[in-house]
């Protein structure tokens, strides 16, 4: 006697059912990285496998997640939810691009990288592999960057013992253009 599965394979259903079910696997405030958004979660891919017991989903094939104006772009996503949202995620690709839209600060954070995780119980995204963060014109480069979500905190590490490669790329922008000198008598 075999006892009936809630795991479920989805392949070549159109984009709006898919989007409907992802809904109902995932809870309101499930994809804000800042924890501060109650818009929908939108999720469309070419594939999807949602697992009901453990909250398990993925989705491969041009994936896209939107909440508002943040979402994330990749060729695969590994989904943990549970009654708090998304616990955690791991987005594969070439590359991953995630937007985080502060609606507080009206800023745009973009993220670049072959493999990003989100973990909510540490309140960090972690991108590995040709890393790229950026904010308004100043940006962050290396093989591997970690942003805290809650204290906005980034490091970044630089990939060790390749040519040019062994650095960290730090560009900052002022906020305020430079005032202009007075010319000298």
């Amino acid at each position: 006697m075999s006892i009936p599965s809630t795991r479920r394979t989805l392949a070549g259903i159109p984009a709006l059912l898919l989007t409907a079910m992802s809904l109902i696997a995932l809870p309101a405030q499930a994809f804000d990285v800042t924890g501060r958004s109650t818009e929908p979660v939108k999720v469309q891919a070419d594939w999807a496998e949602l697992d009901e017991r453990t909250g398990a989903s993925t989705y491969r094939g041009n994936v896209v997640v939107r909440q508002g104006r943040s979402l994330i772009e990749a060729d695969e996503i590994r989904i943990k939810a549970g009654e708090k949202g998304i616990e955690q995620f791991v987005a594969t690709g070439g590359p991953v691009h995630m937007l985080i839209y502060d609606a507080e600060k009206l800023e745009e954070t973009h993220a670049y990288a072959k493999n990003m995780t989100f973990d909510q119980q540490k309140n960090q995204v972690v991108l590995s592999v040709n890393a790229r963060l950026q904010q308004a014109k100043s940006s962050f480069q290396g093989e591997r960057i970690v942003y805290n979500t809650l204290t906005q905190i980034v490091s970044a590490e630089a990939k060790p013992g390749a040519d040019n490669q062994g650095r960290v790329e730090i560009i900052y922008h002022p906020s305020t253009p430079p005032r202009k000198s007075e010319p000298t008598p």
